[in-house]
């Protein structure tokens, strides 16, 4: 037993070896609650909020990540965290080969999987924080993950890879002719979506990886793309977060917007939900809803908070970081916590609580007011 426990402690430490019992609650196993990005719950929370309880580890750069009721975060000091999310009581934690940086980690299968900044992917196992493989990639910067089919799909450096979530066997791998950084992919159908910084957004087949069709932008893509029944919407760099049509790459509509879209937007039915900001611009970040028909700004909120922003929502509300929550339908302001808010992914909305993780590296549990 003694043995056993060493073994344990040495690959990723705690009890959480048993399965917890499912709930039928919407799940949010990657960054933007799904392969698609649309970073919408179909549950209905209900504000105002107030913290439940707080976890504090190292310092975060990406987001949380939740299923099975378990919470999982990555931080600069290498450590990836299982926590439960009605509690944050500890389940494990693993420690890999260097920081996690900007990374939210992907759980498909009942499996974690995530990139240290040495170029290092890991597969753990999600129930105890054990190495179940991992693969060298080398030292360029990666992106948060996307999974379906048992495959899962990342950027690393110039490249577009796919692997075999079980047992780690590269599946394809794209380099897009002229670019030096890609954004995190999205899937959606038999698709695969990524932007370039050589103006394009390319369509691949997600089994072959082989090219259907590439979109031209005016500037390269500065976020990672989102994708809806009613086409693909992307960012870029010149203020424009554009829709363009999903079978054929053609141009639907193009918004402007007052500053670069860097953080993916939010869709729920149909309305779109983005928020833009500078850090060094003197003009606070706002954040839009557009008509997905046609683009056309229904409603702005200019926060106090600068820097680009990173949004959630569900049937009702619209998260921000630092606890922000806006009626959806008006943007009328609910409730703000003034959470220490994370710039890199959103808010995530779970079971009638929302997660916030903050850079200095607190993940807090914000839940309905006790009456």
């Amino acid at each position: 037993m003694a043995l056993l426990a060493a073994l344990l402690a040495a690959a990723g430490c705690g009890e959480g070896l048993r399965e917890p019992e499912r709930k039928n609650v919407a799940e949010w196993p990657m960054y933007g609650g799904n392969p698609a990005h649309t970073a919408c719950s179909d549950q209905e929370l209900s504000p105002p909020f107030e913290p439940k309880w707080s976890h504090q580890g190292g310092r975060l750069e990406g987001g949380a990540s939740l299923s099975r009721d378990r919470l999982f975060i990555a931080d600069v000091e290498g450590k990836v965290w299982c926590l439960h999310h009605d509690s944050g009581e500890l389940d494990w934690v693993f420690k890999g080969d260097g920081p996690f940086r900007g990374q939210t980690p992907l759980v498909h299968d009942k499996r974690v999987f995530l990139v240290s900044e040495r170029g290092t992917l890991y597969c753990l196992d999600a129930l105890g924080g054990r190495r179940l493989w991992q693969k060298d990639l080398g030292p360029e910067a990666s992106s948060s993950a996307v999974a379906a089919e048992g495959r899962i799909y990342l950027s690393h450096g110039k490249a577009l890879l796919c692997y075999d979530a079980r047992s780690g066997e590269l599946v394809f791998r794209v380099d897009p002719p002229g670019a030096s950084t890609l954004t995190a992919p999205a899937l959606y159908g038999d698709r695969v979506f990524v932007g370039t910084d050589t103006k394009g957004l390319l369509c691949l087949d997600a089994v072959t990886g082989m090219a259907v069709w590439t979109a031209a932008l005016e500037t390269e893509a500065s976020c990672a793309p989102v994708v809806a029944a009613e086409g693909v919407l992307i960012g870029t760099s010149d203020n424009r977060l554009s829709l363009v049509d999903r079978a054929t790459g053609n141009a639907i509509w193009s918004a402007h917007l007052v500053q670069p879209v860097r953080a993916a937007p939010a869709v729920c039915g149909s309305q779109v939900f983005v928020g833009v900001g500078e850090r060094e611009s003197l003009v606070p970040a706002t954040v839009y809803c557009l008509d997905m028909a046609g683009g056309r700004v229904a409603w702005s909120y200019e926060t106090d908070l600068y820097g680009s922003l990173h949004l959630s929502a569900d049937n009702s509300h619209v998260f921000v970081h630092g606890g922000l929550v806006l009626e959806k339908g008006s943007g009328r302001r609910l409730m703000s916590q003034q959470v220490e808010g994370n710039l890199l992914a959103p808010p995530v909305p779970y079971d009638g609580r929302l997660y916030v993780c903050s850079p200095g590296g607190t993940l807090t549990c914000l839940g309905p007011v006790s009456r």
